[in-house]
């Protein structure tokens, strides 16, 4: 993800396509999953929101699990949107590398570059 840093702090986003009420929204209506880092590349912080489909939503939550990130809210903003989304915000803490690691498994498995085995854990 391409960001920007501001007073120590990055933060990058990615924006996420849907219709609300027939029309088109995307990352201007804050339909975007986002990320922000802080500390230093020993000890970081992640924060962040996933948004999600309804369909995807327990493989992103088994992932963000196995790859050490917590999660602190689902949530559903609005009614009427297709497809379903499903607002997931988390945070991590570790090395500055692994939680962005753990960042990109999450997201991969969430579109299905990575597909778990049937029976393996995440």
């Amino acid at each position: 993800m391409r960001g920007v840093v501001t007073g120590g702090v990055y933060r990058a986003a990615i924006g996420t396509k849907g219709l609300l009420h027939g029309e088109p929204v995307g990352r201007e209506m804050g339909m975007s999953t986002w990320v922000s880092f802080a500390g230093t590349n020993d000890h970081a912080l992640a924060h962040g929101e996933i948004v999600t489909t309804v369909d995807e939503l327990q493989r992103v939550l088994k992932a963000l699990r196995v790859r050490g990130l917590n999660v602190m809210s689902i949530r559903n903003h609005t009614f009427g949107e297709h497809p379903q989304v499903v607002f997931v915000r988390f945070w991590g803490q570790g090395t500055a590398l692994d939680l962005a690691k753990a960042l990109r498994y999450v997201l991969e498995v969430q579109v299905g570059v990575i597909v778990p085995q049937p029976g393996v854990k995440l």
